[in-house]
């Protein structure tokens, strides 16, 4: 099977910012929005009809725990989810941050316009990605 999800976990994981025993979460590299994380099922799977049911029982807490480390480190206005799975067929979960200041445009359904370049610097990362981690594993020890 060629699944670019799947040949993420192999190679290098340096946005990733929380794992559990279901579902590994990481910070996009597509957009320059700080705190963009996808949170993608460990196990190879479509969508949630083909998840199991510990699969989704952990999902819940697994994506609480995410929106409230974004909420805490770039406290946004709103955090917006969705799945697709059309160019990447693996069951993935977008969570994306969107400031009170962001153009009309990309509120709502237009955040799906959003500009995939330019995306966060390569000097923010290693530091967005390391105050997530430490957000989450706070959370983690509070939860």
């Amino acid at each position: 099977m060629h699944c670019t999800i799947c040949k993420l976990y192999e190679n290098d994981r340096s946005t990733f910012v929380y794992e559990n025993e279901h579902w590994l979460l990481r910070h996009s590299t597509e957009t320059n929005l700080e705190g963009y994380l996808i949170l993608e099922s460990r196990r190879h799977c479509l969508d949630f009809a083909e998840a199991s049911e510990a699969e989704l029982a952990s999902y819940g807490p697994t994506i609480g725990l995410a929106m409230k480390a974004i909420k805490n480190v770039v406290q946004p206005y709103r955090i917006y989810t969705f799945s697709l799975a059309e160019s990447m067929p693996h069951l993935h979960v977008h969570l994306i941050p969107r400031g009170e200041d962001m153009p009309r445009a990309w509120i709502g359904r237009g955040i799906m316009a959003y500009p995939l370049t330019p995306a966060v610097s390569g000097a923010a990362m290693p530091q967005i990605c390391a105050r997530m981690k430490a957000e989450l594993k706070k959370l983690s020890l509070i939860g």
